[in-house]
């Protein structure tokens, strides 16, 4: 073994030790060794997450169910997971792994647990702190590690549209993802600094106010230096829907300025945007989400119905056939997979979480209503939710429980 297998096997013992003890301990530990480690490249944190966290969460939660002898689960959440399980495991040719569907598998668990985990006022300013952490520990990995992050008119010309990390290609759409949404997520600081630091403890001071003005320049930078048009009008679209729910004319007129300089200093990128918009059309999706309806019309009514069970080898027929073809969208991948019942389940959850959280105009509600909307129209042309940081992401910003402003402390032993 290498010594990044020793930490994320370190890491996973002290992340059981916490669940074990109280499961919202335990997400916490493992949103904070995973900032830690994505300093150093190692981005899931421990090994084997979307296998050990539903299984020692589970543990917690029965041991917290024993003790108090109730558990409000999310009921939709709930029998969207067990349904994803078991149209899974009936369906020939499909099977769990550790990728992708991992991450989707993990994020149904979540769902289900999400009003047992997102809580608590603090504790839910605590995990989006460190959500902008993980963010920004990305962004300070690609900015020394990349060997081209920067994409040129060649590299349009020429269809190369991947980052080129340590060797390692990754897509666009993903780096474009992760810059956006940390762009998004400093945006929202700005306009309500007071509410993290009175709940940290931090004293506000313009020094800490530069530095997430800088972040959130450089997140945007290399986010449209990406080139990745899902991840513009994510980005542009939500921060919309922030203005529109919190307006403040303070941001509005720093986003103008913002806006402005970037339009006369980079006229290149934008240029290079409009090429893609131009020439590039769907980049193939089209195809590709036709080729997936003919095979789905083909297999019959029960495969539009119930879906074909994750990880199913749709990609074998049609585009490129014998290779996976991305589906480019979380929500084709979620219908392919689960049918028009696990999608409607999961459109349910949204729609009903954008109600409650447009209604409730507190900090919180307004981060969950805003990603959410981020995730929304990233999903319709990538596969976001295909990264299990994005997955967890996604699922805070799903949750609709009503916020307890508890004075009790975090980790308070179960009763």
């Amino acid at each position: 073994m290498n010594i990044i297998q020793y930490i994320t096997i370190l890491a996973t013992f002290i992340v059981t030790l916490y669940t074990i003890k109280n499961y919202k301990a335990g997400f916490i530990s493992y949103l904070s060794i995973t900032a830690v480690l994505t300093i150093f490249g190692i981005n899931n944190g421990i090994s084997y997450p979307t296998i050990v966290l539903p299984t020692i969460l589970s543990v917690s939660i029965v041991k917290s169910f024993l003790l108090s002898s109730k558990v409000d689960f999310n009921k939709i959440g709930l029998i969207l997971f067990l349904y994803a399980i078991i149209i899974t495991t009936y369906r020939e040719g499909s099977f769990w792994t550790e990728y992708s569907d991992g991450s989707t598998f993990l994020g149904f668990f979540l769902l289900a647990v999400s009003p047992l985990i997102f809580i608590n006022k603090r504790y839910l300013i605590i995990i989006i702190v460190l959500f902008w952490f993980i963010l920004v520990a990305r962004v300070s990995w690609y900015l020394v590690f990349g060997e081209n992050v920067f994409l040129t008119v060649r590299d349009i010309s020429e269809r190369n549209y991947a980052v080129i990390l340590s060797n390692t290609l990754i897509s666009s759409n993903y780096f474009g993802i992760i810059m956006g949404m940390g762009f998004l997520l400093s945006m929202i600081y700005l306009f309500d600094p007071k509410t993290i630091n009175k709940e940290l403890g931090i004293k506000y001071t313009k020094l800490i106010y530069v530095l997430v003005c800088l972040v959130l320049i450089i997140e945007f930078w290399l986010m449209i230096k990406g080139l990745s048009r899902g991840a513009l009008l994510s980005t542009l679209i939500s921060f919309s829907a922030l203005l529109f729910i919190r307006g403040n004319w303070k941001i509005s007129l720093v986003t103008l300025s913002l806006t402005i300089v970037v339009w006369v200093f980079f006229q290149d990128i934008w240029q290079l945007f409009f090429l893609r918009f131009s020439e590039d059309g769907f980049s193939s999706r089209d195809s590709i989400w036709e080729n997936i309806w003919q095979l789905k019309t083909t297999n019959g009514y029960t495969s539009i119905l119930f879906g074909d069970g994750a990880n199913n080898s749709w990609w074998k027929f049609g585009t490129n056939p014998g290779n996976y073809v991305s589906t480019h969208s979380s929500f084709v991948t979620i219908l392919n997979d689960y049918g028009l019942i696990g999608f409607l389940l999961l459109i349910t959850i949204i729609i009903k979480s954008l109600i409650h959280n447009y209604r409730n105009h507190s900090f919180i509600d307004i981060v969950r209503f805003t990603t959410l909307v981020f995730f929304i129209i990233s999903s319709a042309s990538s596969e976001p939710l295909s990264q299990l940081f994005n997955t967890i992401v996604f699922v805070f910003s799903c949750s609709y429980a009503k916020i307890r402003n508890s004075k009790n402390n975090l980790y308070l032993r179960q009763k």
